[in-house]
């Protein structure tokens, strides 16, 4: 149980990590954005206080605000299309451990229904006085199971 609870532990923390990057984006993001407007009404537009120099300055750093902003956002669809990937890996390992239980849970109903039948306190069952009773019931529990598995192999669900 201890495993499994470190692996549980471990999927969330995957999970809490890439959400937290994606929020540090967001917000580096909104905090570069006020900035980049700033240098670009001060390159473009300008005052008197601005030579040319400074000018081309201010527009080479705006360049690499754009591009550190292009980045960002690069970041961002990476993450989340590795957050993608994760949860459709998750969800695979989680559909192949129901396709057991269901397979499992479907051959155990026809055997729970025979030894239930079987299991009853009635006397007056036919069945119950037959001198090859048991072997026709441990027939009837093993032909069930192997027509079972035989299909299930036949769909290829197995």
């Amino acid at each position: 149980m201890k495993t499994n609870e470190k692996i549980g532990n471990r999927e969330n923390k995957i999970e809490r990590k890439m959400i937290d990057y994606k929020r540090r984006i967001l917000i580096f993001k909104r905090l570069i954005k006020p900035q980049m407007e700033m240098l670009f009404r001060l390159s473009i537009q300008g005052h008197d206080l601005f030579t040319e120099k400074d000018r081309l300055y201010l527009r080479n750093v705006y360049d690499h605000f754009e591009r550190l902003s292009s980045s960002l956002d690069s970041l961002r669809d990476m993450i989340i299309s590795l957050f993608d990937a994760y949860r459709t890996q998750t969800a695979n390992k989680t559909n192949e451990i129901m396709k057991f239980l269901t397979i499992f849970s479907t051959l155990i109903l026809p055997l729970t229904l025979i030894t239930g039948y079987y299991g009853m306190n009635f006397t007056h069952m036919d069945e119950l006085q037959w001198k090859n009773g048991l072997v026709l019931v441990w027939f009837l529990l093993g032909l069930s199971t192997i027509s079972m598995l035989s299909f299930f192999r036949f769909k290829k669900w197995l």
